[in-house]
């Protein structure tokens, strides 16, 4: 079966993100939209992509996606926008004139798909919500080299503002820092911070400089939704707190 992509949606809407946390992923292609779901146990946070934009398909697609930095480095040889490739039972295969390559995907069952169904997180109650935007974003970057032994992160309210320290609460005599980085939120105070691995911030940062990143925190269940949203594409970063 032969489908038409978009490369540049493909690497920087779809593949980027996920390689940022993860080296394989199930992808689905349906007549309407690519989508998928991923898990890094590593830095404790699922990811869930759509990218909304018909496919020249009439039954879905599932690609067992072992490589994924391997794949993007045979589409980056290409050098078309538009690029025409075919999917057979067990590979990728693309052919002209230029660029020829033949990608193995693997067999079913052996990628383990996260059970979390994000889009029913997306409907559970949240307690409190703000934005935040890129410079804020790399604001705590820069402060990280200052605390650069802690690799926690916390988020709290007060006065009506949203800060995002780094520290770790466990330890003392550490060095740390906080930046405002919201004068306005929605809902609840935080009250009790809930930390999470700093490496999110940092994932998340290399991949969008230019976005506003909308957060909502359950307390309840203490994790943290984070969503980038485009024109044609969105991104759910679901995030579990630390236990201390």
């Amino acid at each position: 079966m032969k489908i038409q992509l978009n490369k540049k949606d493909i690497l920087n809407k779809i593949f980027d993100p996920l390689s940022s946390i993860t080296e394989n992923c199930i992808l689905n292609i349906t007549p309407t939209n690519i989508n998928t779901t991923v898990y890094s146990k590593d830095i404790g946070i699922y990811l869930h992509i759509i990218y909304n934009n018909p496919i020249n398909i009439t039954e879905p697609i599932i690609l067992n996606i072992g490589n994924i930095n391997k794949l993007t480095k045979m589409i980056n040889f290409i050098n078309d926008d538009i690029i025409d490739i075919d999917i057979n039972s067990n590979n990728i295969f693309f052919d002209t004139d230029k660029v020829k390559f033949k990608y193995h995907l693997l067999d079913d069952n052996v990628i383990i798909k996260p059970k979390i169904n994000i889009e029913s997180a997306k409907n559970y109650k949240y307690d409190c919500e703000f934005n935040i935007i890129t410079d804020k974003m790399n604001s705590l970057i820069k402060a990280s080299s200052i605390a650069s032994k802690n690799n926690k992160l916390y988020f709290w309210t007060k006065e009506g503002k949203v800060f995002a320290e780094i520290n770790d609460y466990t330890q003392s005599n550490i060095d740390s820092i906080s930046i405002n980085i919201n004068d306005s939120y929605i809902g609840s105070e935080i009250i009790n911070p809930i930390p999470y691995k700093f490496e999110i911030i940092k994932v998340i940062s290399q991949l969008y400089k230019v976005a506003n990143i909308n957060c909502k925190f359950n307390f309840d269940k203490q994790f943290m939704l984070m969503s980038i949203n485009g024109a044609d594409y969105s991104l759910t970063y679901l995030i579990q707190g630390m236990t201390k």
